[in-house]
């Protein structure tokens, strides 16, 4: 186990961002190959010494205590899904992992990744699901059986978008900047992220263009014509100055 607070801190971060049972425990596909039940206990007790609270930095103690009982869950949840079938797994693992690379927003590459080829979306969404069904049987594997089921709706959804653009009732609202809730982005699109323009047309006559933000809106058009006249073809001072006026300071 990593002895530095570095590593510590590492693994308590995985822990407590990861999205699913199999990131929480840090497993991968080879670790997957053969397991059993007494495998994965194996990996839980090697990823609990890795986050003892002897070896966190003291800032980062109450984390330790709290991402154990998170780490036991995915224990457990884990355990009773190779119990109950490894081959079914396995093929959550893929899934989950998959989605993971695709950032949270499928593209139809991506969601073919997932769901396959040679027949419908709707029919290859209903296989994958089928081949994790017997997951369900024990409560503690829900939560990602139900992940799963979310993300193969998630993928019917991204091959059936077409180019065209959607009908005006249906658009996103566009915004400067993307928010990271997924659900406003998918299946359909609430916001995105297109930016709205507008042209203006400055004639070659002297004029300036000045761009105001509310905390600047109070000041009157002498004082901004008053600041780019004196910092003519210099808009940083410039704004600088319409700055300090804004906020009442000598220019």
């Amino acid at each position: 186990p990593p002895e530095d607070g570095g590593g510590v801190q590492q693994e308590l971060r995985r822990i407590r961002y990861g999205a699913h049972s199999f990131s929480v425990l840090g497993l991968t596909e080879e670790d997957l190959a053969e397991a059993t039940a007494e495998s994965i206990g194996a990996v839980w007790q090697r990823q609990s010494l890795k986050i003892d609270m002897d070896k966190a930095p003291d800032e980062d103690r109450q984390h330790a205590a709290d991402c154990l009982p998170q780490l036991t869950r995915a224990h457990r949840a884990v355990a009773a899904m190779v119990k109950a079938s490894l081959p079914a797994t396995q093929a959550l693992h893929r899934m989950l992992v998959q989605f993971d690379k695709s950032g949270g927003i499928l593209s139809p590459q991506q969601a073919t990744e997932i769901l396959g080829t040679g027949a419908e979306p709707e029919a290859l969404r209903d296989g994958r699901l089928q081949s994790i069904l017997v997951l369900t049987g024990d409560k503690v594997a829900m939560p990602d059986v139900s992940r799963a089921m979310q993300i193969l709706e998630e993928c019917v959804a991204a091959l059936r978008r077409t180019g065209a653009p959607p009908p005006p009732e249906r658009r996103p609202v566009p915004t400067t900047r993307a928010l990271g809730l997924r659900d406003l982005k998918t299946p359909g699109a609430v916001v995105s992220a297109r930016p709205t323009t507008h042209a203006l047309d400055v004639p070659d006559s002297g004029a300036a263009v000045v761009l105001l933000s509310d905390g600047a809106g109070d000041l009157a058009q002498e004082e901004l014509s008053a600041a780019v006249k004196a910092q003519w073809g210099r808009p940083r001072a410039a704004a600088l100055r319409m700055c300090r006026a804004a906020r009442g300071a000598p220019v």
